[in-house]
């Protein structure tokens, strides 16, 4: 699934939540407006823009009631022409004094959602051309307005239609914020959540969850950081496990990979909790044991390994036993330098497969390389 369909279904997400929750409000608000609005009836007379006023609420609560409501772009193309007719005809009746051009910015906002910020740009001129043009007109006399401004400013239901016209633009921007902040810390959260599994997943072995073989010698380094100031030796401890590939040319690499993992759980059990556990590669494993006093208690931590792996049986149909050899490396007896250490350790499993002994020091070969320190 790629990033970009990902954003594209987000999006799609974010604009049917914003669309049921800017229709529910709309309604709500239109409900409680339109009994407002006919109350002028009495002081002003009839108005056009009453049945305006009728029709929109009825369209509105029309289309917030309607039985399939998966269709979210009707419901803002809904509220973009609800709004902008509010705009228009409370412009021409009442001028500056209708309040509702406040309406305008948010309508504006609407159409960029919905179809982008050309068309919004194009709309937003639209408004700013339709204000100056109905304003000259105002000012020439040319239209006048259905109730003169004095007299709509005495009445008091004008005051609270403009009031409910405010409340109107408020709860549809918090709406619109609260929406968007949630959405945006919804996806944050997820690209947060990928990020640290990517991180994970590039940094382990994802059968074993180990770590990967990229950090092992990063991780020796800070361990004999470490071990430098301590005084403490560190054990570097490489094991392979004997006669693997016999399990995966025999009974498939799905197997082979089931039995790898339970051995690198198993091992996982025995050793401390301050130890690095790393697969180098296929069915050889690298541990990093600090903070040590003498060899003896690495001898203790790879005895649990190899006792923990001369018990295990795959279970199923199947009853396997895993053999291993080890071979051992020690900072700082062996050296200082933590690319010889894990060479050393290598050559010490090597010999120590070579002849059949289970473990290994670098220390014991009968014939050790000499250690460039």
């Amino acid at each position: 699934m790629t990033f970009s369909y990902l954003l594209n279904d987000a999006l799609k997400e974010f604009k049917r939540s914003l669309a049921s929750k800017l229709m529910l409000g709309l309604s709500f608000l239109v409900s409680i407006g339109l009994p407002l609005s006919l109350l002028r009836w009495q002081e002003m007379g009839f108005q056009p823009i009453f049945l305006l006023h009728i029709t929109l609420t009825i369209i509105v609560l029309a289309c917030n009631f309607r039985p399939n409501k998966s269709n979210y772009t009707l419901d803002l193309v809904v509220i973009i022409l609800v709004l902008s007719a509010m705009i228009i005809v409370g412009m021409l009746s009442f001028g500056l004094q209708s309040g509702v051009i406040t309406f305008a910015t948010f309508t504006s906002f609407l159409v960029a959602v919905l179809w982008g910020i050309r068309p919004a740009i194009w709309f937003s001129a639209f408004w700013c051309v339709f204000v100056l043009g109905l304003g000259l007109l105002f000012v020439n006399d040319v239209i006048e307005y259905s109730v003169r401004p004095d007299v709509y400013a005495g009445m008091f239901g004008s005051w609270v239609i403009v009031a409910l016209g405010s409340a109107l633009s408020i709860t549809l921007i918090l709406i619109l914020t609260s929406q968007g902040f949630r959405e945006l810390s919804k996806q944050l959260k997820i690209i947060v959540s990928q990020q640290k599994e990517i991180e994970y997943f590039a940094n382990h072995d994802s059968l074993t969850g180990y770590y990967s073989a990229r950090l092992a010698m990063p991780m020796l380094e800070n361990a004999l950081s470490t071990a430098k100031i301590s005084a403490k030796k560190i054990a570097v401890v490489f094991i392979d496990l004997n006669e693997f590939k016999q399990i995966n040319d025999t009974l498939g690499h799905e197997i082979g990979d089931e039995v790898l993992a339970s051995i690198a759980k198993l091992f996982k059990e025995e050793i401390r909790h301050i130890d690095i556990a790393v697969r180098v590669g296929g069915d050889e494993f690298l541990f990093i044991l600090p903070n040590l006093q003498s060899s003896s208690e690495a001898v203790e931590v790879v005895n649990r390994l190899t006792n923990r792996l001369s018990s295990f049986t795959s279970g199923g149909d199947c009853n396997l036993s895993v053999g291993a050899s080890v071979g051992i490396a020690m900072y700082p007896d062996d050296s200082l330098l933590p690319s010889k250490l894990r060479s050393f350790a290598d050559q010490a499993m090597y010999s120590a497969k070579q002849d059949n002994v289970q473990m290994k020091f670098y220390n014991d070969l009968k014939q050790p390389v000499l250690a460039g320190l």
